[in-house]
Order: structure tokens, then C-alpha cells, then sequence
């Protein structure tokens, strides 16, 4: 097999059976995921090494405790909106450090302001599970969640009542 990079390098950013291609071929590799987290710095390979390691945190695989570290390392290397939608949706998949609230709290707020509506609904997501690890953040999410509600996509409005029940409250805000 060519390089990770090689192999990335064919995809047209759109048809995803090319990434699953690759991934049925690749990720048995034990450098799969840091292979992977390397390319992320690079824009042109950002967008198909999220999804890949997107698409394997979903199938259930879990980072090393190194991949943990380096994925948020990356956090600030989501330049375009793709790479920062899939990152976004694999906070889900790691358990969060509180080593790394900064790099977290820093991406999830650039986060919010994106155009892109699913950015802006994983955003706030990654926001509640931010509160696991730092309580701290609680009302401020909170209040947060209240602002924006009413004014956000159906996509983010759907989100932001999943945050709310992670967070143990109901899902939609209270009526004011």
C-alpha cells in the first residue's frame, strides 16, 4: 500500500466509498489512528484523516492514550469547516482530559460563531460534554444554551436538547 498520505491524496472530497476503501485496508494497522492524526496539519489531508478516524471511533475503537494526547494537540489545526465538524463530533468518542480544557474551551468557542450550522450544533454539544470535566462551565453553557435556542437551525436546536440531557437537565429551555 502507498503512504497514508498517497492513498488520501485521491479522494475528491465528496464520494466516501474512497475513504472506506482505504479504511477496510488500513486500519488494522496499528499506526492507523497516528497516522492519521499527523495528517491532520496538513490541509490537504485534513478533511479525509478526520473522517477516517471519525468513521473508526464510531465503529467502536478507542485512541492509545498517545493518540488521546495528540488528537487534542490537533484541536487547533481545524482550519476549514469539515476538519472542525469531524473533530467536534469525536469528542463524543474520547474521553476528555482536563488537561486539555483550554485547547477544548478555545476550539468550542471559535466554534460557535462558524456559518456552518452542524459546526455550530456540535459545537454546543462538545460544550455539555466540556461540563463533565470541568463543572465550571455549567451555568455559563447553560445560559448559553438559553441564548441561542431560539434563534438556531433545526439541526442545532436538536443538539442543544441532547446537551441539555447529558447535562442531566430537560431538553428544551425553560419558557421565559
Amino acid at each position: 500500500m502507498n503512504s497514508f498520505a498517497e492513498e488520501l491524496e485521491s479522494w475528491n472530497g465528496k464520494d466516501t466509498s474512497v475513504l472506506l476503501k482505504f479504511y477496510q485496508a488500513a486500519a488494522s494497522n496499528e499506526l492507523f489512528c497516528s497516522k492519521l492524526l499527523a495528517l491532520i496539519e496538513n490541509e490537504s489531508y485534513s478533511d479525509a484523516a478526520t473522517w477516517l478516524l471519525y468513521h473508526h471511533l464510531g465503529e467502536g475503537h478507542e485512541f492509545r492514550k498517545k493518540e488521546r494526547i495528540a488528537f487534542f494537540e490537533k484541536l487547533a489545526y481545524s482550519s476549514n469547516w469539515q476538519t472542525n465538524l469531524h473533530l467536534l463530533q469525536m469528542l463524543q468518542f474520547v474521553p476528555l482530559d482536563e488537561r486539555f480544557v483550554d485547547e477544548i474551551e478555545q476550539m468550542l468557542r471559535q466554534s460557535i460563531f462558524s456559518k456552518k450550522p452542524f459546526v455550530r450544533a456540535w459545537a454546543y454539544y462538545g460544550f455539555a460534554l466540556l461540563t463533565e470535566v470541568a463543572p465550571e462551565f455549567r451555568i455559563e453553557v447553560r445560559e448559553l444554551f438559553d441564548t441561542v435556542y431560539d434563534s438556531e437551525t433545526a439541526s442545532a436546536k436538536v443538539r442543544i436538547r441532547k446537551a441539555r440531557q447529558l447535562m442531566g437537565e430537560q431538553g428544551r429551555p425553560p419558557a421565559v
